[in-house]
């Protein structure tokens, strides 16, 4: 049986050699982000075919792709995580978020005016 894992338990940070070539899987590359695998391989497809928009960080690119067997570089996908959190910062995802919402109900507005001028 192995050793108990407890939440006091120090994990050593993996040496800055073994960090250059350690894979991880798709789960461990979005935990970071607590993002979904679509979302990730989605933005793995648009690097590869150069579909980002300009403001886009570029997602990494597996180093191993097989069935059930995609994997990444840690070092890649850190690299990934700190430049996605520099560009995109909480205040950005808000006001992206706020004038989405405000052009829906703006667009709902207008189109019950306009159904109430034909009711008219």
């Amino acid at each position: 049986m192995g050793p108990t894992v407890t939440a006091k338990t120090v994990l050593p940070e993996l040496p800055a050699a073994l960090a250059e070539v350690a894979l991880c899987d798709i789960r461990t590359a979005i935990a970071p982000g607590n993002a979904s695998p679509s979302w990730w391989l989605d933005g793995v497809r648009r690097t590869l075919e150069g579909d980002l928009r300009h403001d886009e960080v570029p997602f990494p690119q597996p180093v191993i792709r097989r069935p059930r067997f995609t994997r990444w570089r840690v070092s890649d996908v850190a690299r990934f995580w700190r430049e996605f959190t520099e560009r995109h910062t909480c205040d950005a995802l808000v006001i992206g978020q706020a004038k989405k919402a405000s052009a829906a109900a703006r667009a709902k507005r207008e189109a019950e005016r306009e159904a109430q001028q034909a009711g008219a």
